[in-house]
């Protein structure tokens, strides 16, 4: 027996008991578990993320860029449009 391969807790009295294998086994296969739900809730969440982007936030962005170069084109243009139309 070492004690590299016999795992240890402590109970409610603080004294240290030695954890059954079986036990931790089912620890470690609940702690995949449990990672493997977060795994697929992070790729949904980046799913959402992505489609919030495409769909609403570059759109939006896009509008206001355009309108603003749109804007700063027509100041240009203007005056060389009205002055050839007299």
């Amino acid at each position: 027996m070492s004690s590299s391969s016999q795992l240890y807790t402590k109970d409610a009295e603080g004294y240290l008991e030695e954890i059954e294998t079986s036990s931790v086994d089912h620890i470690d296969a609940h702690e995949d578990l449990l990672l493997s739900e977060i795994e697929l809730q992070f790729e949904e969440n980046m799913r959402t993320l992505n489609l919030i982007l495409g769909a609403v936030i570059c759109p939006t962005i896009g509008r206001y860029f355009g309108r603003k170069f749109s804007f700063w084109i027509w100041k240009r243009i203007r005056p060389l449009y009205f002055a050839s139309a007299h």
